[in-house]
């Protein structure tokens, strides 16, 4: 069956003509007679479907007013990919928009891919690579504590930052950054790679590619020294942190940060970390 198409109604409504139904081309609806006036069925994929998918989630969250309030998958489509793929958005959070990066669900530091970036849904795996694509526009990142974890990153060469996550899951910080977009110099995202003893690896970045822990800008690296309360052998454990049992600094090219004494970990090491 193939419906009529018409840009205006093309009979008048009555009830011998209940059930009718035209597809409006201008309007892009469905117009069902009920017998006594046409009503519209708008049949429009909404934005941040699969057949619209949106930038990021940001983005999303400005051009679909229906998103406000509601956190979950939705489908972006950034230059990097062949095609759409899902993403997990926090649409409430401080006004919401927020794409979720990484999500460490386990003792591992995992490189930012596949289900990693996800929460709920094992079927998001697919195109998880591509979210890097996210980089160069975001201005924020968020971490949300998912284990009671404190923590504090510093990077190499003076290019300061520096992130702590205070304990409790329900704490959450935002990192401002003084230059602007993430594309911009310098740029400070950290992607995961492995851990020793607590101590996440600084690797330099190879053939270009962002795999490892560092700054993305060039082949300094970052690297991350916490107090272990459930190893004291292993207080502020790798190579780049100093020993003893008090929380003091983390050295970093003659530079020191300031390492809470709040900042103790316990447990494992579970984080999300969100950008907009």
């Amino acid at each position: 069956m193939r419906l009529q198409n018409a840009d205006k109604d093309p009979v008048q409504c009555g009830p011998e003509l209940m059930g009718f139904v035209y597809f409006h081309t201008a309007k892009k609806t469905l117009v069902i007679c009920t017998g006594s006036e046409f009503v519209h069925l708008s049949i429009e994929q909404p934005y941040g479907s699969e057949a619209k998918p949106g930038t990021s989630c940001k983005d999303i969250l400005a051009k679909a007013s229906s998103t406000q309030g509601k956190s979950g998958a939705y489908w972006l489509n950034t230059a990097a990919s062949p095609k759409p793929y899902q993403v997990y958005c926090d649409m409430t959070t401080s006004g919401g928009g927020w794409t979720l990066l990484l999500n460490n669900i386990d003792s591992k530091m995992r490189t930012l891919l596949n289900q990693d970036a996800e929460l709920t849904t094992p079927t998001m795996a697919g195109g998880q690579k591509y979210v890097f694509d996210l980089l160069g526009a975001a201005t924020e990142i968020r971490y949300t504590d998912a284990n009671d974890t404190a923590f504090l990153e510093a990077t190499f060469d003076g290019k300061a930052y520096a992130a702590a996550i205070q304990q409790g899951a329900s704490k959450a910080i935002a990192v401002t950054y003084k230059a602007g977009p993430l594309s911009g110099k310098p740029r400070f995202i950290e992607v995961h790679s492995g851990f020793h003893w607590g101590h996440r690896h600084n690797i330099p970045m190879t053939e270009g590619k962002a795999t490892h822990l560092q700054d993305l800008y060039n082949d300094n690296c970052r690297h991350t020294c916490w107090e272990d309360v459930n190893a004291i052998d292993r207080a502020f454990s790798g190579d780049h942190c100093p020993s003893g049992s008090t929380p003091s600094f983390c050295p970093a090219v003659g530079q020191q940060y300031v390492f809470p004494p709040e900042s103790t970990r316990g447990g494992s090491f579970k984080f999300r970390k969100w950008v907009r």
